[in-house]
């Protein structure tokens, strides 16, 4: 299981279950998460990968492009497992740390759309603090 601190303040967990888990045993998982979370008084966001899904070969070009874009140089492994971001000579930062939190979620997403494939995730439980913005805090 993987799991992050959440929230505009840092108020809750998101909870992710792997693939790898056997799904007859999902929902006690998540019965006994949103029993200790909710005594803990922790807003939370339970989820779980279903499905890898392959990245088209020219959705990674364009995360390529983007990235070159946004000042970027990008290095990719054979095998895809390594992928790296070196800023290019003379590129333009960020100019306030609103602009750059901005960038580096999207250059999280078109990083992640570069290793070939993406978790399809389903949402399995959320606390009733995070019923409207739990999208945010999904894994992509």
């Amino acid at each position: 299981m993987e799991g992050e601190r959440i929230g505009k303040r840092w108020e809750g967990i998101g909870v992710h279950l792997p693939l790898q888990i056997d799904p007859a045993d999902v929902p006690q998982i998540v019965r006994d998460l949103e029993t200790a979370l909710s005594a803990l008084r922790i807003g939370f966001v339970i989820t779980r990968t279903v499905a890898r899904d392959a990245v088209p070969e020219t959705e990674q070009q364009a995360a390529i492009a983007e990235l070159n874009e946004m000042g970027f140089d990008v290095e990719r492994s054979a095998d895809l497992r390594q992928i790296s971001t070196t800023w290019k000579p003379g590129a333009r930062r960020p100019a306030n740390a609103k602009a750059a939190a901005e960038m580096a979620q999207r250059m999280q997403q078109l990083i992640r759309s570069l290793s070939g494939s993406r978790p399809r995730v389903e949402l399995l439980a959320r606390s009733k603090e995070f019923a409207t913005d739990y999208e945010d805090y999904i894994p992509r």
